[in-house]
């Protein structure tokens, strides 16, 4: 959150106030091709910030074994780390650009990031503790039974966060439940991968469409 907070409106945020743009689009550039490259270039900035510590905690783990197999183990569980880490960025990148897009001051920018992605977080894991805490908890109960199913407001309320969001497919897809903040969606977890699209989707757009606005003003 901090890092996507301070560097989107460095990409994004001083050229909107310089009013630069004109001179860059004046040349045989189109008006997507600059936001694309704004956001190629932060989507493996945050790439290489998630997967730096997942490829650092491998090569310490498997450093500490002993036999191919258990290397081996080790290897097949980080791949699946590795393209969580993809979808993190993917999300992080286009939302938090085109939140820095809106402002030109990057004071203003660094803070519409971060309270957005923070509130919404906020607000995402309340309503999903609220749930759980009346519902009960979600493990087995006495004697294997299976746990309750997912209470609605815990499948709700994972959909008003980019980090909940992503928890929730995390888990959908077959993810440990250890330490994870959204129980597994189920059938639901449809929902939260429209969702997901829907808020990269539209985040890209209205990117290109404010870089579109300020080239022509």
């Amino acid at each position: 959150l901090i890092f996507v907070a301070v560097q989107a409106p460095e990409l994004v945020s001083r050229d909107l106030r310089s009013r630069v743009l004109p001179l860059y689009f004046s040349r045989p550039l189109r008006p997507a091709d600059y936001p694309a490259a704004k956001f190629m270039a932060f989507f493996f900035a945050c790439l290489v910030m998630m997967w730096l510590p997942l490829i650092a905690l491998y090569l310490g783990t498997v450093a500490s074994l002993h036999g191919g197999t258990q290397i081996w183990h080790e290897t097949q569980a980080l791949f699946p780390g590795l393209l969580i880490g993809v979808m993190w960025a993917v999300v992080l990148a286009a939302v938090s650009l085109w939140l820095a897009s809106l402002s030109g001051r990057r004071a203003f920018a660094t803070g519409a990031v971060a309270i957005f992605l923070f509130l919404t977080w906020i607000l995402g894991s309340i309503i999903i503790q609220a749930e759980t805490h009346i519902v009960g908890h979600l493990s087995p109960g006495p004697g294997g039974q299976a746990p309750p199913p997912t209470p609605a407001g815990v499948e709700i309320g994972g959909l008003f966060s980019p980090f909940t969001l992503m928890d929730g497919i995390r888990t959908w897809l077959g993810a440990p439940l250890k330490n994870g903040q959204v129980p597994d969606p189920h059938a639901f977890g449809i929902v939260y991968a429209i969702v997901l699209l829907a808020l990269v989707g539209g985040a890209l757009y209205g990117l290109v469409a404010r870089y579109r606005k300020a080239a022509l003003s």
